[in-house]
């Protein structure tokens, strides 16, 4: 289904956040810039065998044609996207990452109108994005009915 403004979804996997084992050796020395961080590659594999990542659909979008309010109302009203109580697999959860304060206190105002505030909202700036492998791109075109996933909102820079 294309959705106008939207110009690219992929499949991938994010959400683990970036802990002391990621500091790039040395980089936080120097207290005037933020400490450089280094995930290593996830695969559909290392992701499977509970390394921490999330299996995510990222959008490239628009802003001038669609605005992440709209993006993240769609997304929370999806049927496809439950109500969630408790702790998930991060795997399999189900969840929503913003690329800044603007987005996540968007995506949580869109989820608490859809009666979901109990989907997490993540800082995408705290996780790395791993694009997926070619024979999971376009899994939901072809298995529509399958999965719940997470999602990356991240604007074209125009």
């Amino acid at each position: 289904m294309e959705v106008p403004g939207v110009l690219d979804a992929s499949v991938g996997y994010t959400g683990r956040e970036f802990n002391d084992l990621d500091l790039v050796e040395g980089e936080d020395e120097d207290d005037s810039q933020p400490p450089k961080y280094h995930q290593p590659t996830a695969t559909y594999r290392s992701v499977c065998g509970g390394d921490g990542h999330t299996e995510a659909v990222r959008l490239i979008f628009d802003p001038t044609i669609i605005p992440y309010r709209e993006i993240a109302r769609q997304f929370f009203e999806n049927p496809r996207v439950p109500v969630i109580h408790g702790k998930q697999d991060p795997q399999y959860q189900v969840a929503c990452w913003a690329m800044d304060d603007q987005q996540r206190d968007l995506a949580k105002a869109a989820a608490e109108a859809a009666g979901k505030g109990g989907v997490p909202v993540y800082d995408a700036r705290c996780t790395m994005w791993h694009e997926g492998e070619e024979n999971h791109q376009n899994f939901f075109g072809s298995k529509p009915s399958r999965g719940k996933p997470g999602i990356l909102f991240d604007p074209l820079s125009l």
